[in-house]
């Protein structure tokens, strides 16, 4: 039998036990949440495990190569997704954000390249330019831990839509 564990989330909202290492390798009792779900499915029979990894993706193939993958055979797929995204035709930057934020629960993801949502945090700052990485970072600490729901807020009231997010019923 086998099983796949979804592990590629950011893990934000275990902060700050997740800064450091993805959610997966969280201890609870002296066990990772990894091994207790590994654990589990063994009892259940399951002997083969697809493991999706991102965010420390390194971190968390190291740690099953020290534990010998628990005695199963585990089999990791590397979720490049943000790269993948961009490059579907009609995605763009700001949607393959949107498509990431809901598949991985990433809601305190700031959107940093999006050339119309500077434009619009421009506008309603009242800042001279654009504004670059700094100043962004900035702005967006108040929004935390929904920085890319703002972001949506923010770009569809610049008048714009919000790419994927927009109705064409609506207008």
């Amino acid at each position: 039998m086998r099983a796949m564990i979804l592990a590629a989330g950011l893990g934000t909202r275990l902060r700050p036990l997740t800064n450091d290492r993805p959610k997966a390798l969280v201890e609870v009792a002296g066990r990772t949440l990894l091994e207790i779900t590994l654990s589990r499915l063994q009892s259940f029979g399951v002997r083969e495990v697809i493991v999706n990894v991102h965010h420390f993706a390194d971190m968390m193939v190291g740690y099953l190569k020290a534990n010998h993958n628990f005695g199963m055979h585990i089999e990791l797929s590397r979720e490049d997704s943000l790269a993948e995204l961009k490059q579907l035709a009609g995605i763009g930057e700001f949607g393959s954000q949107l498509v990431r934020l809901r598949a991985l629960s990433a809601v305190d993801e700031l959107p940093t390249t999006e050339r119309r949502l500077l434009a619009t945090l421009r506008e309603a700052y009242g800042l001279d330019r654009e504004p670059d990485m700094g100043t962004l970072e900035e702005l967006a600490e108040g929004w935390r831990p929904y920085r890319m729901w703002v972001c949506v807020c923010l770009r569809r009231a610049g008048g714009e839509g919000a790419g994927m997010m927009h109705s064409r019923a609506a207008g």
